[in-house]
């Protein structure tokens, strides 16, 4: 052989074996006599295949398939049956009389869409994707979700149904947004939050409007930079981190209404956030301050209460991102400078890595069981299996987006199960006129029979709480004092006095002394002082020592 063969094809019937070597050559296996079907020095074959009196073979001079009658072969009598623009590497024939003769359970079966064989006589019945099968009939699933993770970047959108068969499809969606800048995902109404960098609203659309683009408005004012948002089913909450003002927000979408759950002193600069809706609390990581870059974890109660630190070191910046993985109670920690993904425990404890990254990682996001990140730099989307303990790492390129975006993700997740014990929480039976938060706790999982979950009534800024209800502030008169909790107005001359005239004591709160222990029959206790009756009228006028 001049070199070696890259096609074979037996011709059974006729005893004789057909390869190529730079040519079509025939080997007479019992005359061991070898020959060429012709000679030419300009045609590149490549693969063949032998059928009855025909040879067929491709020529990559041409990008061709050729053939040619194999008992009369010569370059005058070859036909061009297919031109295709790239080369053919190889080829099989099929045909009925080449096969063995065998029955085929699924010829004659009664599916409605997939039939598989199970043996060489049995069958069974299968459905796509989104549906279930009785008696040999695919139904669709009512309330099937499929699976997707969105790709974001500026006004393009893109929703990648991570878990179908062979590569992923594309396709670019224009939003009638500005700027998306922080995304998060509704698993009881199948809706995408998305704030808008831009105009500073927040928007939302269903996952079945999804191609179609247009959102609707959730929050239109106050906002000023919205860095993380995510959901809490338990309470039907949206949680809204913004770092310009300093604040976690919990917008309720039962009542459209919406309230400071946390504020942050004024030199941190919370980067980070989710929601852990088995412990009514949430994940915050916090720059101490503009000055100095120092980064910490703190866990925080959904209601603003018990913050507490869980991470105090080995934090860079200046992308952390935070994401719960509710099936597995983990919550994964990326930290772009440090180039890593880490997991741990809920609690703060346990803390190990996932990966090693040669990338850096500006947003990140947990679906099923892959860990999906972005790189800064490129329109790139990385992926590794969370259960992989190899350094493996997959990426696609987005060319879809315009070089230099940098790209925002979030999966979606399947809905919450009706058996899940937090969805008896009581935020859910409205107790509240406006915002219902939970209150942090032990997870359900540990003892469910003891489990007891916690409540907390919020109120827009403005409005007083009381009894649940959110009230506005009464206006009082120049000679009254509000009663801060109670919501009425009462005579200044009421305040320390040593009398209740407020519903729930704040006249009397914070006085220094008794006042019938301070002062004379004929005097009344005054901010602190004890002043003749006759001068009572005079009370207002004096200031509390």
């Amino acid at each position: 052989m001049e070199m070696f063969a890259t096609g074979v094809a037996i011709d059974a019937p006729n005893g004789r074996l057909y390869f190529v070597d730079k040519t079509v050559k025939v080997v007479m296996i019992n005359g061991k006599h070898v020959y060429s079907l012709f000679e030419e020095p300009f045609h590149h074959p490549y693969s063949i295949s032998v059928f009855e009196n025909t040879v067929f073979w491709s020529d990559w001079t041409t990008n061709s398939l050729q053939t040619t009658d194999k008992l009369h072969g010569s370059s005058q009598k070859r036909n061009v049956l297919l031109t295709l623009n790239m080369p053919i590497f190889g080829m099989h024939m099929y045909h009925p009389v080449l096969m063995n003769a065998s029955s085929n359970p699924c010829s004659n079966n009664n599916c409605s869409h997939l039939c598989l064989v199970t043996s060489n006589v049995t069958h069974s019945c299968a459905c796509p994707d989104g549906m279930e099968i009785e008696n040999n009939v695919c139904h669709h699933v009512e309330g099937y979700r499929a699976k997707y993770l969105v790709v974001a970047g500026q006004q393009l959108f893109t929703k990648i149904q991570y878990d179908a068969l062979g590569n992923p499809e594309c396709h670019a969606t224009h939003f009638d947004i500005g700027r998306v800048q922080a995304m998060a995902y509704d698993n009881t109404r199948d809706s995408l939050f998305i704030y808008d960098g831009q105009r500073r609203t927040i928007n939302y659309i269903n996952m079945t409007d999804f191609t179609l683009g247009i959102t609707h408005l959730l929050v239109y004012s106050g906002l000023d930079n919205v860095v993380d948002m995510d959901y809490d089913y338990v309470t039907d909450n949206l949680y809204v981190l913004d770092e310009g003002r300093r604040v976690v927000e919990a917008v309720s979408l039962r009542t459209q209404k919406r309230a400071v759950v946390h504020r942050f002193e004024d030199q941190e600069v919370p980067i980070s956030m989710c929601v852990l809706p088995d412990y009514g609390r949430m994940m915050v990581a916090v720059v101490e301050s503009d000055m100095h870059n120092v980064i910490h974890i703190d866990s925080i109660g959904l209601d603003g209460q018990d913050r507490r630190h869980v991470i105090m070191n080995n934090l860079r910046g200046p992308h952390v991102r935070l994401r719960y993985v509710q099936h597995m109670d983990l919550v994964y920690i990326s930290d772009e400078s440090n180039g890593v993904i880490d997991y741990m425990h809920p609690e703060g404890t346990g803390r190990e890595n996932h990966r090693e990254l040669s990338t850096t990682v500006t947003s990140l996001a947990i679906a099923d069981n892959y860990v999906f990140w972005t790189d800064r730099r490129t329109t790139r989307l990385f992926w590794s299996d969370i259960h992989e303990t190899s350094q493996k790492i997959r990426r696609i390129d987005l060319a879809l987006f315009p070089n230099n975006t940098q790209l925002l993700i979030q999966a979606t997740i399947p809905p919450p199960d009706p058996k899940d014990p937090l969805l008896n929480h009581v935020c859910l039976k409205n107790p509240c006129s406006d915002v219902c938060v939970q209150q942090a706790h032990e997870t359900p999982h540990q003892d469910p029979l003891h489990f007891q979950m916690g409540y907390k009534c919020l109120c827009p800024p403005g409005l007083l709480m009381i009894n649940g209800q959110c009230s506005k502030l009464e206006v009082c008169a120049s000679d009254m004092m509000l009663c801060h909790k109670s919501n009425v107005c009462v005579k200044k001359t009421a305040k320390c006095d040593g009398r209740v005239d407020c519903p729930m004591s704040e006249d009397e709160e914070g006085c220094i002394m008794e006042p019938a222990l301070a002062c004379a029959p004929n005097e009344v206790f005054c901010h602190g002082m004890c002043i003749n009756r006759e001068k009572a009228s005079l009370c207002s006028f004096y200031q509390k020592p």
